[in-house]
């Protein structure tokens, strides 16, 4: 017998049908009917397996970031070299992007609207353990500490859904060959990223 999760209108339907209407309209837009609807489910069911639609919401959200956490812990417990442990960094972050780019859509839709009241919603419910695991992969590789490993762990971020989202214009621009060159991008990016380690050393 199949689990619960697994049934037509299930957990897992609802959350892709989530998913899908919160990417095309954004959060206040969709109702929970809605979202019943297009899951073959109905509200009670909805409400059943996530309480509101709040908490559909932070679950949808969660559901790459969750992936991307466990991706920087392994790469800051692997044994391999620091260049080489930040290039799969970079490419598993990237990755994840490029699987599920509906949910890659939704994040970059709420973070850009949000109101200051939802970014923090957001930054407390979705994104802090996420974020913290990339600084501490990022100190690490020795790239720095406190605010420093911070910017070094934004830029990352703000690379990858740069490329992402914005690639099908850029590749267009002089000398971007890099936009369609995944292992090319990925070497240029973590030489710059690790630039910061030589640039802390000459002065400290």
């Amino acid at each position: 017998m199949e689990s619960e999760s697994k049934e037509h209108g299930g957990a897992e339907d609802i959350l892709g049908a989530a998913k899908e209407l919160f990417a095309e309209k954004g959060f206040d837009a969709v109702s929970v009917s809605a979202i019943a609807e297009r899951a073959g489910s109905g509200k009670t069911n909805v409400f059943h397996h996530f309480g509101n639609k709040q908490r559909l919401y932070f679950a949808v959200m969660r559901g790459a970031v969750d992936r991307s956490e466990l991706n920087m812990r392994a790469v800051t417990e692997s044994d391999a070299e620091g260049c080489e442990r930040l290039r799969e960094a970079i490419r598993l972050h990237y990755n994840l992007l490029e699987e599920d780019p509906e949910r890659a859509r939704l994040i970059m839709r709420e973070v850009m609207f949000s109101s200051p009241r939802q970014g923090q919603e957001l930054a407390e419910e979705v994104f802090g353990d996420h974020f913290q695991a990339m600084i501490e992969m990022v100190r690490s590789l020795g790239l720095g500490s406190g605010q420093r490993a911070a910017f070094v762990a934004f830029m990352l971020m703000a690379a990858n859904v740069m490329r992402f989202h914005c690639r099908n214009v850029m590749r267009h621009f002089p000398d971007s060959e890099f936009q369609d060159d995944l292992d090319g991008y990925v070497e240029y990016l973590s030489t710059m990223l690790f630039s910061v380690k030589t640039d802390s050393q000459e002065t400290s």
